[in-house]
């Protein structure tokens, strides 16, 4: 029902802009057909559980096909968004220009047919092939939306910044940064409810691992980290920056998600072979640094006491 006040409010809403408001009601609408289709579905199916496969009143393949369709045109839809609005803030005047009405259609059109594409293929392929298919598709949806988010963030902050300063003259074009500033907030928070409602999906997709090995790398990172702080204290900043800090944490989760793929189609016992030594090898490492940080710290407290003594036995 609110997804349909959704659709109507959209419709009617005439200060939106075309393109905002054909991404905007393309959610909408991949939003109202899992309340429409896939719950009833669903809930159906599961009243009918006790007839074979055959002569149930929801054919199962049906009901795979309708949940794939709307999962992946919400999750397509969302990354859309989050790019229209990251075009509208960073183009700023050459917005109207490259995107075009025409092209948003394109692009929703494309991602429906798309979605259906993938929902099909989820009918005629192995489950465990098609499981990491999804789970890459929808990780990269997710980053993607995640960076570009992140991005508008930032930017809207600096236009904040800039609006109050006194300088800034208040003339069509800061009315016209203000509205695009007010969009990219509604497409923030349209993203943080997606992320919200999206969140146990991606906990039961993504697999137990994943968290177990990047608790074991960022442990490493974190020990590494604070070694070469202590061992090479004047050169740490330039050894050290924040960029090289994201890429290594970056690289931790990626490299954890890899990881924990291979579970899907490697053999169990070559499973637990690479995983014990993985697991054994990040040990032995946090172990190395953490008692190199031990003894440096206990040489530093020692110095300390030394100097302190000297002091009070010259005072």
């Amino acid at each position: 029902m609110l997804n349909i006040v959704a659709i109507y409010a959209i419709r009617k809403t005439t200060s939106l802009p075309k393109n905002l408001k054909t991404l905007l009601l393309s959610q909408a609408v991949s939003h109202l057909g899992v309340g429409l289709l896939v719950q009833p579905m669903v809930v159906a199916q599961a009243m009918d559980s006790k007839r074979n496969s055959e002569t149930r009143l929801i054919p199962t393949k049906l009901l795979i096909f309708a949940t794939n369709l709307f999962i992946f045109a919400t999750l397509f839809s969302v990354t859309a968004l989050c790019a229209d609005r990251f075009l509208a803030i960073h183009l700023n005047l050459r917005y109207q220009e490259l995107v075009t009405y025409k092209r948003v259609a394109a692009a929703v059109i494309s991602i429906w047919v798309i979605s259906a594409l993938i929902s099909m293929i989820r009918l005629f392929r192995p489950c465990q092939i098609m499981y990491v298919s999804f789970v890459i598709i929808e990780s990269a949806c997710i980053i993607t939306a995640t960076s570009l988010s992140a991005k508008l963030y930032l930017t809207i902050r600096r236009h904040i910044k800039q609006i109050q300063v006194p300088q800034v003259a208040q003339n069509d074009q800061g009315e016209s940064v203000q509205r695009k500033r007010k969009s990219a907030m509604a497409s923030l928070y349209v993203y943080l409810v997606f992320i919200a409602c999206y969140l146990p999906d991606i906990c039961i997709l993504i697999p137990t691992n994943l968290f177990i090995f990047a608790t074991l790398f960022l442990v490493i990172v974190l020990c590494a980290e604070r070694f070469i702080a202590i061992h090479y204290y004047l050169r740490y900043q330039e050894l050290v920056t924040h960029k090289r800090v994201v890429a290594v944490v970056v690289s931790t989760w990626v490299l954890s998600g890899l990881f924990s793929l291979t579970r899907l189609w490697i053999p169990k016992n070559i499973m637990y072979v690479v995983f014990g030594i993985t697991q054994l090898a990040c040990i032995i490492a946090a172990t190395f640094f953490s008692i190199r940080i031990y003894s440096s710290v206990r040489l530093h407290v020692n110095q300390i006491h030394v100097l302190q003594l000297q002091h009070a036995t010259n005072g």
